[in-house]
């Protein structure tokens, strides 16, 4: 960021003596003085994906995983993104030591010099320009384990500081299964050439569809002659040493199994990543009010609450995903955020009270729904819409935006509750109803064409 001073003028006296009747003397005098105004700076970067959720992984079918970032601050930044792969995925040495790639990450551009240039070069031999394009960093590289999975992860850097307003050029193109794998009955991976079957380490119906994971991050370009300067300050600011993915949906920390709902309790105030193991019935709200970042993946189990609120956040400096397959029920509301950040990413929220609001956010929180199902009891009473709501008078500070999820006999982008033609769905996205055999009606959120 940058900081302009104006000069400090010092108080300036006009001194004239006159003489009057009576012997006094009077001075006429002036003053004047500057104030020394500033304006913060502010980074704040979006990261942009032109990616269809769910696309059907076929070998050698390439599908389309654009990613772009924008500098929707004030002032110049340095950005990079990271891309984790399933290391079973990404390196398998064959009969021959050869390491082959199963899932690959296909950036544009081609190699030059050891690094991997994107976009700037030319259909001759010698790139035109690399000073604003994209390197693949090959020094900070990690093996991490997200969600029970080891993963490869790999640090992508773009090279020139962007402006504010700025959007870089694509840095990931897209995503494809390796043309020589096949896919036994029984789910089992096979690299196949020349008659020879190499297993791979991955089994589709145990696993399940494979994910990759991005992240984008940036950072002042003032005071930083590189990219590559402004990442080691990064690193160093944060004690991450190896880390690539703090404050993001996958951390470089130990998953938790979580025995108990009062070790869960515990687990949300102390950050990183939360697996649970079990169902977790609960007999009072979990309360996750420290300034912390902490992942939380159901994994397939379930939370409930027979009288209450279930998840309750509340601290400017929370900050809480949700994801993972499993259900959260609550007859007084299943996430609840007064303060703090709440990503929703996936499972199912259903709020069993007929005065309960599925998810609710008030004060300053904010709550972000990128996927999942949604479901109150209170809609079928009233025939409002009370499956996302905001607290009444905190609608101007309070925030819902919807990206994605399945909303069940509730349209976010035209809330009653609200006022006819709340809008909870974020630009560039819309609303695609289906209504289904039992009378309800599904609105799914997709983006916009």
């Amino acid at each position: 960021m940058s900081m302009k001073k104006k000069a400090l003028m010092g108080a300036s006296y006009v001194l004239v003596a006159a003489m009057a009747v009576g012997g006094t003397v009077a001075f006429l005098t002036d003053r004047d003085n500057a104030t020394n105004t500033f304006t913060m700076g502010n980074v704040d970067i979006e990261l942009n994906e032109d990616f269809e959720q769910g696309a059907e992984l076929l070998p050698g079918v390439k599908i389309d995983k654009k990613v772009t970032i924008e500098n929707t601050g004030k002032s110049d930044a340095y950005v990079w993104y990271t891309y984790a792969v399933p290391t079973a995925l990404k390196e398998l040495t064959d009969g021959d030591n050869q390491v082959k790639a199963i899932l690959h990450c296909n950036l544009p551009g081609r190699f030059w010099n050891g690094y991997h240039t994107l976009d700037k070069y030319t259909n001759g031999n010698d790139p035109v320009d690399v000073s604003d394009t994209w390197i693949v960093d090959n020094v900070n590289y990690s093996e991490q384990v997200i969600n029970g999975v080891e993963y490869n992860v790999y640090t992508v850097k773009y090279t020139g500081a962007i402006v504010p307003g700025e959007v870089t050029n694509i840095g990931l193109e897209t995503v494809y299964l390796d043309a020589n794998v096949d896919i036994h009955p029984n789910g089992d991976l096979y690299y196949v050439k020349n008659g020879n079957a190499e297993p791979v380490d991955w089994n589709i119906n145990e696993n399940g569809a494979p994910k990759i994971y991005v992240n984008a991050y940036g950072i002042q370009a003032e005071g930083f002659e590189n990219v590559d300067e402004a990442y080691a300050a990064y690193m160093n600011q944060w004690n991450a040493e190896g880390e690539t993915g703090m404050n993001g949906i996958y951390e470089d920390v130990t998953v938790t199994d979580v025995a108990s709902v009062e070790e869960l309790q515990n687990e949300l105030n102390k950050g990183g990543t939360v697996m649970m193991n079990e169902d977790a019935e609960l007999t009072t709200f979990l309360n996750m009010d420290k300034a912390v970042t902490t992942n939380l993946n159901l994994n397939d189990n379930n939370i409930t609450r027979e009288t209450g609120t279930g998840i309750y956040v509340d601290n400017a400096d929370a900050e809480l995903n949700i994801y993972g397959t499993g259900t959260v029920t609550a007859t007084g509301g299943t996430v609840y955020c007064k303060n703090g950040v709440v990503n929703i990413y996936d499972g199912s929220y259903v709020s069993g009270g007929t005065k309960s609001d599925c998810i609710y956010a008030q004060g300053n929180g904010e709550i972000n729904i990128y996927g999942g199902t949604f479901s109150s009891e209170h809609d079928s009473v009233s025939g409002l819409g009370f499956v996302l709501n905001l607290y009444d008078s905190d609608r101007a500070t309070a925030k819902i935006n919807v990206y994605g999820g399945t909303f069940v006999n509730f349209d976010p982008s035209n809330n009653a509750a609200e006022g006819a033609g709340t809008n909870f769905v974020a630009d560039g996205y819309k609303v695609v109803s289906e209504a289904q055999d039992n009378g309800d009606v599904w609105y799914t959120v997709v983006k916009a064409d």
